[in-house]
């Protein structure tokens, strides 16, 4: 963003206009840059160190564990309303692991259950899922966790193939 551009086209000529954009627009790239970095910084999702430390005593969580540990609590709580539907129980642990694709959420009505797999990555944070899961869901769903392996096996598909003549006479 420049400072004259913002001017009216009349004065944008004027040598004292010029100077002061000149001056101006270094201090305001800097300041633009600085606002563009701000909230990578400060995101609960992002924050690490000290921002996570004060993150996580705003909201009365312990500080130990791994990073993405302390990430996923915090994540959790944040965003701790109940999910009374299948499809906000997703979008919290979407928030929470910061991607669509890394669990599986499974309800069985009938059954009362709810079963939730993370992939691999998730495998660090399964004990902290569990106890927010408890938290989260209504008490009368058995809450079933778990780590999904994926796991390559040969298949042999085998064809049997018959053919008939019809004789017409």
């Amino acid at each position: 963003m420049a400072y004259l551009d913002d001017l009216p086209l009349l004065v944008r000529g004027i040598a004292e206009y010029k100077a002061l954009g000149a001056a101006v627009d270094p201090l305001l790239g800097g300041l633009q840059q600085k606002i563009r970095q701000f909230p990578l910084e400060t995101l609960p999702g992002e924050s690490q160190g000290e921002l996570l430390a004060r993150w996580e005593k705003m909201t009365g969580l312990p500080s130990d564990g791994s990073l993405a540990q302390r990430r996923f609590r915090l994540m959790s709580r944040l965003g701790c309303l109940r999910p009374y539907t299948l499809s906000q129980l997703k979008r919290q642990l979407a928030a929470a692991f910061g991607r669509e694709d890394s669990f599986l959420v499974q309800l069985d009505p009938a059954a009362f259950s709810l079963s939730v797999e993370v992939d691999a990555a998730g495998q660090a944070v399964l004990a902290d899922l569990t106890a927010e899961l408890r938290r989260m869901i209504p008490a009368n769903l058995t809450l079933y966790t778990g780590v999904s392996q994926a796991e390559e096996t040969c298949v042999f598909a085998g064809v049997a193939l018959q053919v008939t003549v019809k004789h017409v006479f």
